[in-house]
């Protein structure tokens, strides 16, 4: 990988990941649980009480980053100018912040 697309591939990333960690919570999509009590894995897009979808959550968040990571590779280098960087840093801040109120106000008491 060239070294001008290393920070644009690491940002892009970034930001699916925080997008899609939001995103498979709120649309309710197939996430891979897993059950303590039963000691079971499962594919399900609704949980019971116990069955921890942080696993599924991940999984996905990381398939999002890698996909935008190497659509940022596929992409030609003159693409991402300082414009262009500066544009998807404020992406970043932005999904941040969105993931981080989302969560608190999804576990709020």
């Amino acid at each position: 990988m060239e070294g001008s697309k290393k920070l644009p591939a690491a940002l892009l990333g970034a930001v699916f990941f925080n997008l899609a960690m939001i995103m498979v919570n709120a649309m309710r999509l197939p996430v891979l649980r897993y059950n303590p009590l039963d000691r079971a894995w499962k594919l399900t897009a609704v949980g019971g009480t116990v069955p921890m979808m942080y696993y599924g959550q991940i999984l996905w968040s990381s398939i999002a980053a890698l996909l935008a990571s190497l659509l940022v590779v596929l992409l030609p280098a003159r693409i991402w100018n300082n414009k262009a960087v500066h544009f998807t840093v404020g992406w970043l801040l932005l999904s941040s912040v969105l993931a981080v109120s989302y969560y608190v106000h999804a576990n709020w008491p």
